[in-house]
């Protein structure tokens, strides 16, 4: 079987060089002599030169597969090393924070050995180093009559078995024969879960730490005690000691590191204080915890989550990357990323023009940690083609012979290449013609379907909707084109519009920043962002942003990842920032309710969302209302914060703005009406109006940007609508093809036009 290592090899070396040996499209090889000077890391090498490799961590090593020699990192155990396959003379390692490691489970043996813990992989029984096991199925395992202790230990089973003495029991440090002659636990010892064997409670014996239960514990002198810095609150329990304790803490004067007692996490600085070490962080400045690359001996020992102990140091679970020395986060298709090397993890993957870790040409994401290979995508097997009826061929996947590509997607059947002279041969499949090679073959503009017929791509002609092949079109005037809600990516694609477009999980709406998959399976903003448009999401005041990004409010900019408000200008809500002028600093201290004088806006400050209006008094603005002549409150549209912000019944508030709740509609700014019953349907055809389509509920439901009212699906704002068309916003009509707010109203969304102010 190929090693994993093999597998991601091509790969790794498509990331980390320039201009790699491997491309993920075309695979070449290359004579070694061709190569007259030293090479960087992950390039090809000549052996026969003096210094074949530039760096002095790389050996010039005969690499297996495709037999070529390279520059390869030389590592053991803990040498430096960039990638994996740097520590290729070790079996299990793994490069961790450019470091050669033993993996899960797996445990130093010596430099250049790693020794199989319980579960991990083996071959005969000498390979599996934990006490008291055994190789079985390539892995170990306890050995009949014991028992699963830690990964390390495997112990014997006695407890409630038959005993004529202590002796009888086996562990007579931890169990003794009872007077009904049956093995039983001592004093601050107990039975495990399963009852199998006697596990240390404090003061309990023990050999080592690992024999002690509780958490914080340790073995001393035969015994286990809580560590340092920790009391024992019963014999199950330590806690962490805080006042009254008469032991030394951090910022205790030292000498020396000894002094400072726990010399694994802290040391004596050069002002003579104890100190946390690199990679540690104090916890209730009492004692050292450790962070990933600190010091444990145990799981539960490492603070930040995601993480394990291995090899007596902290580290990233599987799956997740260091971003921080306490944060590790999954490595997942659609983060950020600033150059391709950032998604090496994810295989196939690479860094796109938005800096988000995507699939590359040829490949599809199966979930959001692993790419799939496609139609000419790259592989190296054929399990790695995922197109049903695909094999791997020149490090590509195609067809297999009897099929022919259909689409990136799908190889069909291949039963149009018959044999022919003529166009005329060809007649008895509609829209296809004899090629150049004598075989019938599709139109330009067609595709196979089924493997026999020849269906029109986008802009082909047409006779009815079943006719089209691209998914999601409609023949629409005779023509192929995309539904409602969808638009041409090329001639064999409709992708869905921007925000609203159907989604399984957020990397499918990774093409607008801050936004996500909601529940209703469409893509949306992110809490505390608003849409701007259709295809763009912007961040409120106190959320994250990118550098240099525009943030929603006027008046604000983002500073250190975050959207605040320019210097002089105040935060009135998460969407206002208004200037901080004197008159208001010397003012501020005065309410100025509803009804009362005013020179301008910002005399009325202190009620959110007033005005000064022309006569000179505080009032509403436009889409508020005055509740109890001292307080705004938003209709729909308006800002928000909580659903109770918002006045009309059946609203609620969605992305800082009210909006009317899914199963309503809006009639007025201030009137949520609901929302006519939905038609049953087997296909998009026996839904009778172009703007609906039916969805997996067998339901007509209106597409993207369009709203029902009175039984019609009818154009939103800024979506394009056909001449004589009705919008649905009140007060909106079909300009040169795209609905607009009429004369005097503008756009508060694309579903409400209001009057101006």
């Amino acid at each position: 079987m190929v090693s994993m290592k093999c597998l991601i090899f091509p790969i790794i070396f498509g990331i980390l060089a320039s201009t790699p040996i491997f491309a993920d499209d075309d695979l070449e090889t290359y004579d070694f002599f061709e190569v007259t000077e030293c090479v960087d890391h992950g390039f090809l090498c000549n052996p026969d030169l003096e210094n074949p490799c530039c760096e002095n961590f790389t050996i010039c090593d005969l690499y297996d597969w495709p037999n070529q020699y390279y520059c390869l990192g030389n590592g053991t155990l803990q040498d430096y090393c960039e990638n994996d396959i740097d520590c290729n003379l070790v079996h299990n390692t793994i490069c961790s924070e450019n470091k050669c490691v033993c993996t899960e489970n797996y445990t130093p043996l010596n430099a250049t050995a790693c020794g199989s813990l319980i579960n991990g992989g083996c071959e005969v029984d000498e390979q599996c180093v934990a006490e008291n096991s055994h190789c079985v199925n390539k892995a170990c395992v306890c050995k009949p009559g014991f028992t699963f202790v830690t990964d390390k230990k495997c112990a014997p089973t006695y407890t409630g078995r038959f005993c004529n003495s202590d002796q009888d029991c086996f562990d007579v440090n931890r169990a003794a024969c009872s007077d009904d002659h049956k093995c039983t636990c001592r004093e601050n010892s107990f039975a495990r879960i399963d009852n199998d064997i006697c596990l240390s409670l404090i003061e309990g014996y023990c050999s080592k730490d690992s024999d002690c239960v509780p958490l914080n514990s340790v073995c001393q002198n035969n015994y286990c005690a809580c560590d340092y810095m920790f009391i024992a609150v019963s014999n199950r329990e330590c806690k962490l000691c805080k006042l009254n304790c008469h032991l030394p803490y951090l910022g205790q004067t030292c000498n020396k590191n000894e002094d400072c007692i726990d010399t694994n996490r802290a040391i004596c600085s050069e002002d003579k204080k104890c100190v946390c070490k690199e990679n540690h962080t104090p916890s209730e400045d009492a004692v050292c915890v450790p962070l990933v690359g600190g010091y444990c001996w145990r799981h539960e020992d490492c603070i930040p989550d995601n993480t394990n102990c291995v090899g007596d140091r902290c580290r990233c679970k599987e799956h997740f990357e260091l971003r921080s020395s306490n944060h590790c986060v999954r490595k997942l298709l659609g983060q950020h990323c600033k150059v391709n090397a950032d998604c090496e993890d994810i295989r196939y993957a690479k860094c796109s023009e938005d800096y988000l870790c995507v699939c590359k040409n040829n490949h599809y994401a199966i979930d959001d940690t692993t790419c799939g290979s496609l139609l000419n995508g790259f592989c190296i097997q054929n399990e790695e083609c995922e197109v049903y009826n695909s094999i791997c061929v020149n490090q590509k996947c195609q067809c297999k012979v009897g099929f022919i590509q259909e689409s990136k997607f799908r190889c069909a059947s291949a039963s149009l290449n018959k044999n022919c002279d003529t166009d005329e041969d060809c007649g008895n499949i509609w829209r296809s013609e004899c090629s150049d090679s004598k075989t019938c073959f599709c139109k330009a503009n067609h595709t196979v379907v089924d493997g026999s017929q020849c269906a029109p791509l986008l802009g082909e002609f047409c006779l009815n909707a079943d006719d089209c092949a691209p998914h999601r079109s409609v023949c629409f005037k005779s023509k192929c084109d995309c539904q409602s809600g969808f638009v041409a990516q090329s001639n064999t694609e409709c992708i869905p519009a921007l925000l609203g477009k159907p989604c399984e999980m957020d990397i499918d709406c990774s093409g607008i920043n801050h936004s996500k998959c909601s529940k209703s399976n469409v893509c949306i903003c992110r809490e505390n962002n608003i849409a701007v448009s259709s295809s763009s999401c912007e961040p409120l005041l106190g959320s994250f942003c990118w550098k240099n990004e525009k943030c929603a409010p006027d008046n604000s900019v983002c500073l250190q990842n975050e959207c605040r408000c320019k210097p002089f200008f105040m935060p009135l809500s998460s969407t206002h920032c208004v200037c901080f002028d004197s008159f208001l600093i010397e003012y501020f201290i005065f309410l100025v309710p509803l009804g009362e004088f005013c020179v301008k806006h910002s005399d009325c400050i202190t009620v959110s969302y007033l005005k000064c209006s022309q006569h000179n008094k505080c009032v509403c603005r436009a889409i508020y209302v005055e509740e109890n002549q001292t307080n705004c409150r938003p209709l729909l549209n308006g800002i928000c914060l909580t659903d109770d912000d918002c006045l009309p019944d059946h609203s609620e508030c969605v992305n800082g703005k009210c909006r009317c709740q899914k199963t309503f509609i809006p009639a007025s700014n201030d009137q949520c009406i609901p929302v006519e019953p939905l038609k049953q349907c087997n296909s998009d055809k026996t839904c009778n109006d172009r703007n609906t389509n039916c969805n997996e509920d067998n339901e007509c439901e209106c597409a993207v940007l369009y709203e029902k009212r009175n039984g019609t699906c009818m154009p939103l704002i800024e979506h394009f609508c056909f001449k004589g068309d009705v919008c649905f916003p009140n007060h909106s009509e079909c300009v040169n093809g795209i609905c607009h707010c009429k004369d005097h109203f503008t756009a508060h969304s694309n579903n409400l036009c209001l009057p101006i102010d």
